[in-house]
């Protein structure tokens, strides 16, 4: 790299010299408060004020020099051959800078000419060559501090852009595998049922509108999921007409927690293909959901003949894969997603989220 973008600003590097400045000076003065004999507090004050202001001062170069000189393993001999020298240059510049407005200040002593007060200020002239390598080494620490935590954020906002285009991906492959199977099913009944099929093609239409109303949306609540999941059971119930019975169990306080969008869905599709398809009356899905504690526990079940042993251990067909996978990202290892066979009959599918409320909805909780 040619240049370091990320060295300090120069009013900030100015500003912190001058706060150097004011805090030795107060020490100072505080120091020579209870001294009766020369120096007096004022020039115990000004004497580091000017010390650490002409740093900030001299530090503008220093930060010119490194930009164009950085010293980095690429270039750190070449650079060194010019900092050297510099530092050497800049540390009489600070003596002869810091001598030049101390008397001009009038706060040296009295008995001294300037010529001796010279002569004394150069023996700290190692010490200011030290500020100049200690001051280069602060800012290129900053530099690379900056660097890092830039990088840092970067690397978090690509993981987070990652995610949701992840999500994105997850929720447009469900759209069409829903709607695909929905229309197939108008299909099949436009050859026995007009008047059922045009039922069907009206209420997708409601559904489709719904769907997008929420298109951007991962999260929805669960009352506004439910009242999507109610639309797609009744373009359901005029394809199966009395053969499907549906009972809803939810948990009044469970209504303004956030689920996913068109989450629950897909577990009541896999129950009408795999469950309600094959018997030929008395069909129940069964919708439940429930706050426990800190979690919001959702349940869909049906009493036909079950998963299958290879699809207990992992979920089958689309609609539930992609469910898992979303949980996955939306909430890391903090989710909860199983099927299983209930004791009487019938396939069940659980999930359980961490219980959060929407921002209004929290708000007037706290209240």
């Amino acid at each position: 790299m040619a240049r370091h973008n990320n060295l300090p600003r120069p009013v900030l590097v100015v500003l912190v010299w001058l706060g150097l400045a004011f805090v030795f000076g107060t020490y100072a003065y505080l120091n020579l408060a209870f001294v009766r004999k020369w120096p007096p507090p004022f020039v115990g004050f000004g004497v580091q004020f000017i010390h650490f202001a002409t740093w900030g001062l001299l530090s503008l170069p220093i930060l010119a020099l490194l930009r164009y000189f950085p010293l980095t393993r690429e270039k750190l001999w070449r650079s060194l051959l010019v900092h050297i020298p510099v530092s050497a240059l800049i540390g009489l510049a600070h003596v002869v800078l810091f001598v030049w407005l101390v008397s001009l200040a009038r706060l040296h002593n009295p008995a001294t000419n300037i010529e001796q007060r010279l002569q004394m200020a150069l023996t700290s002239l190692p010490s200011s060559v030290l500020t100049y390598w200690v001051f280069a080494g602060a800012a290129i620490g900053y530099s690379y501090y900056r660097r890092y935590a830039e990088r840092d954020l970067q690397v978090a906002r690509l993981e987070t852009q990652l995610a949701e285009t992840k999500l994105r991906v997850l929720k447009m492959q469900l759209d069409p595998h829903f709607l695909f199977n929905t229309l197939n099913s108008i299909s099949a009944l436009m050859r026995r049922d007009i008047e059922a099929a045009d039922a069907m093609l009206e209420g997708l239409s409601q559904l489709l509108r719904m769907s997008l109303a929420h298109e951007a949306q991962q999260e929805v609540t669960l009352r506004e999921e439910l009242e999507f999941l109610e639309l797609y059971l009744a373009i359901q119930q005029s394809r199966f007409r009395d053969k499907l019975a549906i009972e809803m169990d939810i948990d009044p306080e469970a209504l303004d927690a956030l689920v996913p969008h068109m989450i629950l869905q897909p577990a009541v599709e896999n129950a009408l293909q795999h469950a309600v398809s094959a018997m030929v009356s008395d069909s129940r899905i069964s919708v439940a959901a429930r706050r426990t504690g800190t979690s919001l526990v959702m349940t869909i079940s049906d009493n036909g003949p079950g998963f299958a042993a290879e699809a207990l251990e992992s979920p089958q067909g689309v609609g539930l894969q992609n469910t898992r996978r979303r949980l996955e990202a939306l909430y890391a290892g903090e989710f909860g997603f199983n099927t299983s066979n209930a004791p009487g009959g019938g396939a069940v599918v659980r999930m359980e989220l961490p219980f959060r409320l929407p921002a209004s909805c929290a708000a007037l909780a706290g209240d």
